[in-house]
């Protein structure tokens, strides 16, 4: 089941940013950073058709650069104010695929630094954009401050910015002109795609190949252990058992998480596209292990640091060993 999360952008959103996207009643704080805003004299009033009083409706457009770059203009071309902080949705969507696997289905890898509530979806990012009063020919450019620091695989994405008139205390007269949509594509050819591959069962065969058409550099690769049975098993834990010689200790090292089992660390050389990194097969043989069960599965460029062709075939097959 995929599920559609609100993500909240970087300008001033806190927890109860969900309540309040869902409840338009409330009216939130405007971003901590606003965007541009540009203002016009106001015109004047129109007669109303149907009170016969003046009135002055304002009329907000949206429009989005193509291909995307993160920003998002809205403009009042009506003859009245804006009532305050209309809310506006940039969502995207990844539609189309260039690399070899598409397991990761979602727009970009969630931007690097931030924390909760920051939600990144695994189908849909819903970005909410409160706009401040406009006065007629006013106009209000936002810059998604992460924007930069997003890692996009290759493939086609979609965007769209919709202007929400639920909740506003005296809502537009004409709304067709509230939505705007853009695309971005990114190219495979410049993009490495690291994919680790366990033997099954495993023997020690442990390998990272560059799938991707350019040099990927350094990264660390994780390697989960689980002991799931055994003699003296008092936790699910690898290291306990099988400490790593001292002369392999600078490249390979443990990282016990009690009633998780255990993560070893490895530092892998830049690969140059089809080049393929092996475990020694000498260090494998130093270990000693206990009898029992034990589970691995191994995950690629585990901090992050390399933009791939996919991101979703860093992790690996899974793999067990016995040792009677």
């Amino acid at each position: 089941m995929r599920l559609h999360i609100i993500f909240f952008s970087a300008l001033g959103m806190t927890a109860a940013g969900l309540a309040i996207a869902a409840d338009t009643k409330l009216k939130p704080s405007l971003p901590s950073q606003p965007g541009v805003v540009t203002t016009q004299p106001v015109k004047p009033g129109v007669t109303d058709d149907k009170s016969g009083f003046t009135v002055f409706p304002f009329d907000l457009t949206v429009s989005l650069p193509n291909p995307m770059n993160g920003t998002v203009a809205v403009a009042n071309i009506g003859l009245g104010p804006t009532p305050p902080r209309p809310l506006l949705y940039l969502t995207c969507r990844r539609v189309g695929y260039t690399s070899r696997t598409d397991a990761n289905a979602g727009c970009a890898p969630p931007p690097a630094g931030l924390s909760p509530p920051f939600v990144w979806g695994d189908d849909v990012v819903s970005i909410p954009i409160y706009i401040p009063r406009l006065q007629p020919g006013g106009k209000y450019v936002h810059t998604l401050p992460f924007w930069s620091t997003l890692r996009w695989e290759s493939g086609s994405y979609e965007f769209r910015a919709v202007v929400q008139q639920l909740g506003l205390d005296k809502p537009e007269r004409v709304t067709a002109n509230n939505t705007a949509s853009s695309t971005l594509t990114v190219p495979q050819w410049n993009q490495p795609d690291l994919v680790p591959v366990l033997n099954n069962p495993m023997d020690g065969t442990l390998i990272v190949r560059n799938d991707g058409l350019a040099a990927a550099p350094p990264t660390r690769l994780r390697l989960r252990c689980v002991r799931t049975s055994g003699q003296d098993n008092q936790s699910r834990m690898c290291a306990t058992f099988i400490p790593i010689p001292p002369r392999y200790a600078r490249d390979y090292y443990w990282d016990s998480r009690p009633q998780y089992g255990d993560y070893m660390y490895m530092n892998i050389p830049a690969l140059a596209p089809g080049a393929t990194w092996r475990l020694p097969q000498a260090f494998w043989s130093s270990l000693r292990w206990a009898s029992g069960t034990y589970s691995f599965q191994a995950t690629a460029d585990f901090d992050g640091v390399v933009t791939e062709t996919s991101e979703g075939n860093n992790p690996s097959n899974y793999s067990t060993m016995v040792i009677p």
